[in-house]
């Protein structure tokens, strides 16, 4: 008689991990040196009211070495959102350490009002932003003196900023230290290379790139959907969609000079207590920018977003009366 060999089943075991890919209803996770493929416990995600996201701490069971439930969505410390029209924002990246965004000096040229209002979004999310100025190799030295100028700015306010090149490698390792042992999620308009960038940070990563369009002026979307990277030396990066623009979720126009922190520094130091910075008298924001204590590019970027706040909001207001 020949017995068959007992079937050994593996103990269920009990892990925490960081979510870093999901595709339709299946996850995966690193929890330590294991990487499993995990689904998401019955009604989990109904109960709480909220979606899995790339970057969100859960609490696994193993079904085998390669398969898990997850029975557990830890609190999120930090969210990066994209805010959609007629739907729920949807959490890109969740846990997220810094958000790195990314610029280019030329093709497509950079606005400093977009970096401005991207600035603002990441205060307001209460996010640490680090500032990238990419593809240095193709300006000149006169616009490269432009570039460092610009640059200057928003160091003055304690921003991190490094400049980068992918064809020379200049300040590739500058970005790859800022990055060490944190979630970093990488953002910026479409086109300023990005996908690029990331392939030289982590070398065999290989994600895909594109173009320039010529008609446009704007990249193609290489990436759809936000997935986290680990990297070899600790910590995650995130390559999430390019964002051609960038909404202010949640701000009233009372709290926008909070967000920037140059006018921030003169909080409190006006005649009136709801000082827009306009032309109340008595304001302090406006004799800094007259003296350069504060750029006067960065006021106008002010200006005209919380005009866009101040007309958004009176449009809301309109329609709840109806």
């Amino acid at each position: 008689m020949i017995l068959a060999a007992p079937v050994i089943f593996s103990p269920v075991e009990r892990l925490e991990g960081t979510v870093t890919k999901i595709e339709g209803s299946a996850s995966w996770v690193d929890a330590g040196e294991k990487r499993l493929r995990c689904d998401l416990r019955g009604k989990l995600s109904r109960r709480l009211n909220l979606r899995l996201a790339v970057g969100d701490r859960v609490r696994l069971a193993t079904v085998t070495d390669e398969q898990g439930v997850i029975e557990e969505i830890l609190p999120r410390r930090t969210v990066l959102e994209r805010a959609r029209s007629y739907k729920r924002d949807q959490v890109v990246v969740a846990n997220v350490d810094q958000v790195i965004l990314v610029v280019s000096v030329l093709e497509p040229e950079y606005k400093r009002n977009f970096i401005d209002r991207l600035l603002a979004a990441v205060e307001a999310e209460r996010l640490e932003p680090l500032l990238v100025f990419n593809k240095l190799d193709l300006s000149d030295e006169r616009y490269r003196l432009v570039c460092a100028e610009d640059a200057k700015i928003y160091r003055q306010l304690r921003y991190s900023v490094i400049g980068t090149s992918v064809e020379s490698g200049e300040g590739i390792q500058d970005l790859r230290a800022a990055m060490k042992d944190k979630i970093s999620a990488v953002t910026g308009p479409s086109g300023v290379g990005k996908s690029s960038l990331l392939n030289a940070v982590v070398p065999g990563l290989g994600l895909r790139t594109g173009e320039v369009s010529e008609s446009s002026g704007r990249g193609r979307h290489t990436t759809t959907h936000a997935e986290l990277v680990r990297l070899p030396e600790g910590g995650y990066v995130a390559d999430t969609p390019g964002l051609r623009a960038f909404e202010m979720k949640g701000v009233e126009p009372r709290d926008l000079p909070l967000l920037y922190r140059d006018i921030a520094a003169f909080q409190g130091t006006c005649r009136f207590r709801d000082c827009s910075h306009r032309d109340e008298p008595g304001c302090s924001v406006i004799p800094a920018v007259q003296e350069g204590k504060i750029d006067e590019e960065r006021y106008e970027s002010y200006l005209k977003l919380r005009q866009e706040l101040e007309a958004e909001s009176a449009t809301q207001k309109a329609s709840r009366k109806r």
